[in-house]
């Protein structure tokens, strides 16, 4: 009766239904009495209950940290959304995610003093979903000196050096300066023969950093967190 929940007695047998009108099961008289075996029927109901609010809101969120969060609960941008005073738990699974390997010392990379003396470049992707023109890619272009960044999205790998020419292209003729050295992972498309003749014919230097190693392209990785 608290809940709402109404009995019907009829035909021999009696019918429990909840407070929005909907059946929940039966029970047949037997012996004149009307008597729930537990084990037979096929519909339970279970209140579900969590001590840790915060936590619970985290994971809803795709894990997204606390400061966000409360901010989301002071602009009321989230219907329902309590009150998060309690601090989280240790996020195992954040650990795993957002753990990266620790960079090198700093001062000993060699850092351009011009504009176009260096170009980081690095290729992100497959994506699981792809952008609304059926990219899976984005390739990444950041000038050492200012830290200015491209992006550009392809479908394919092998879209590499049309898109480093057009790159090329526009950046030395807006700013009357030439590239003079590349830095990338070793992929497959930047090793390519076309692109080896390429940057040779124009007298740019292709470095390469070594394998397994990302930390050593950091500046492209750390673009890549921000542009995911």
């Amino acid at each position: 009766m608290e809940k709402n929940y109404s009995l019907q007695f009829k035909d021999h047998k009696c019918t429990i239904f909840d407070s929005s009108g909907e059946q929940v099961f039966y029970v047949k008289m037997k012996n004149r009495s009307f008597v729930v075996d537990w084990d037979k029927v096929s519909n339970h109901a279970y209140v579900s209950t969590t001590q840790d609010v915060s936590n619970l809101w985290h994971k809803r969120f795709r894990h997204f940290n606390q400061k966000g969060l409360s901010i989301l609960k002071q602009k009321e941008m989230v219907e329902a959304l309590p009150t998060l005073n309690g601090e989280f738990q240790l996020c195992e699974t954040c650990q795993l995610g957002k753990q990266s390997r620790p960079p090198f010392p700093k001062g000993q990379a060699w850092r351009a003093s011009q504009k176009l003396q260096l170009i980081h470049i690095d290729v992100c992707g497959p994506m699981k979903t792809t952008s609304l023109c059926g990219n899976k890619y984005f390739i990444l272009f950041i000038d050492d000196y200012t830290r200015m960044c491209w992006v550009y999205f392809i479908k394919f790998k092998s879209e590499v050096f049309t898109i480093f020419q057009t790159f090329k292209a526009l950046v030395e003729n807006q700013s009357d300066m030439l590239i003079k050295c590349l830095i990338s992972d070793n992929g497959t498309e930047y090793t390519s023969n076309q692109f080896l003749e390429y940057c040779n014919s124009r007298g740019i230097v292709h470095q390469y950093t070594k394998p397994y190693t990302p930390q050593q392209n950091g500046v492209c990785e750390r673009k890549n967190r921000t542009v995911m």
